[in-house]
């Protein structure tokens, strides 16, 4: 489905896993509690679409990606890569971002992240400075530094 236009596609509960759906137009699409683990959405638009409780784990959305408008609430974004995407009014209100990485300026521009899981998200990478880079890995620098202060006092 690579590059495919399928506008204002209903998909409730459908199962994309591993589909590669990269640069796919998808605006205002129905994917409520769709399955879209490890599926390849670069650059692809879904702006306006409903994403709500669908499980976009370890899925790729980057390189321009647009969720502008989208509703993402209470989808699973574990291990997702969202650098690069638009989120731009997208509601992400109870999403779980666990090991998802995303940029934090793209973060502030969306809706509900005060009610999203956002405690293990990677924003930016930060290392311990003892332990080295190659040992543990915090998606934030207060996470980090508790770490540090914790091991090595």
């Amino acid at each position: 489905l690579r590059g495919a236009d399928l506008k204002a596609a209903k998909g409730l509960k459908a199962n994309f896993g591993r589909a590669e759906l990269a640069g796919a137009r998808l605006p205002n699409a129905d994917l409520r509690g769709a399955t879209l683990v490890e599926a390849d959405l670069s650059g692809v638009d879904l702006h306006g679409a409903n994403l709500q409780e669908a499980d976009l784990s370890r899925s790729v959305l980057a390189d321009g990606a647009c969720l502008v408008q989208a509703s993402l609430q209470g989808c699973l974004l574990l291990g997702a890569e969202l650098r690069g995407a638009a989120l731009r009014d997208c509601n992400v209100g109870g999403c779980d971002f666990e090991a998802c990485r995303v940029n934090q300026e793209a973060l502030s521009e969306a809706l509900g992240a005060a009610t999203a899981r956002l405690a293990l998200r990677i924003s930016d990478p930060h290392f311990c400075a003892l332990c080295g880079a190659g040992l543990e890995v915090w998606g934030t620098r207060a996470l980090a530094e508790e770490h540090h202060a914790r091991c090595h006092p």
